[in-house]
């Protein structure tokens, strides 16, 4: 078997072994949530964009206590499709939107009283340019509002964020976000939509639906809808994530 097929096999088995045993809370498809995780509880998703081309990632993390969590995330893993005469897996490129990176995140939770809850967070770590003997810094920092209105389940956030080539490509480094979660049928449903602003990677409108199966599973799809002058394409993207 190709190496290209075999490690595109791991990658699918590994979110299904990790799927079997973590924990997650609700959240949007990009944008950061303010929601911390419970001490030792963990959380787990996996994300797969599609375009004409497919991007994974995939994203774990571990609640430490005082409304801290910390966790590991894997971007940016990009591919084609059988048949498409390029690479199954990009894994050498000299465009950093296609290039995997590896970063540490760290997120703290705040209070805000009728305001809502805060949370400040930062994923750092390494991507790199044309070759993995090339790091630069893959790095995005941000600040995310979750507003609460009294006992409505309607849930809209607002944030700004500051980010690294290496991170969401060639564009802009800062910029804001906007989300909203809607759940409906006793909160088997969920209509959720984020808008990330700019020309990066990350600058789309995704607009979709989260179903949550059982009592841990939510399965998650949306529409993808480029940013004002960015280079994005139309696409979709599902969501695998486990909750409490």
């Amino acid at each position: 078997m190709h190496m290209s097929y075999r490690f595109l096999l791991s990658l699918v088995g590994l979110w299904l072994v990790t799927l079997t045993s973590a924990r997650a809370q609700r959240t949007l498809f990009n944008m950061p949530q303010a929601e911390i995780i419970e001490y030792q509880k963990l959380f787990f998703q996996a994300q797969l964009a599609f375009t004409n081309q497919w991007q994974g990632g995939l994203a774990w993390a571990y609640g430490i206590g005082k409304d801290f969590e910390v966790g590991l995330n894997v971007n940016n893993l990009t591919g084609y499709y059988p048949g498409s005469h390029q690479p199954l897996l990009e894994l050498r490129s000299e465009s950093p939107e296609v290039n995997p990176d590896l970063t540490l995140t760290l997120q703290k939770g705040v209070g805000l009283g009728e305001w809502g809850y805060l949370g400040v967070g930062t994923r750092t770590g390494v991507g790199y340019r044309d070759t993995p003997s090339h790091p630069r810094l893959a790095n995005f920092t941000y600040a995310t509002n979750l507003f609460t209105f009294g006992d409505s389940d309607i849930k809209p956030s607002v944030g700004g964020y500051y980010t690294t080539p290496a991170f969401a490509g060639p564009g802009n480094r800062w910029g804001y976000m906007v989300g909203l979660q809607a759940p409906f049928l006793h909160e088997r449903m969920a209509l959720m939509g984020e808008y990330i602003s700019g020309t990066n990677l990350y600058s789309n409108l995704t607009l979709g639906l989260a179903v949550q199966s059982g009592k841990r599973w939510q399965v998650a799809v949306g529409a993808q809808i480029p940013a004002p002058h960015s280079s994005n394409s139309l696409g979709g993207t599902i969501q695998l994530s486990l909750r409490d």
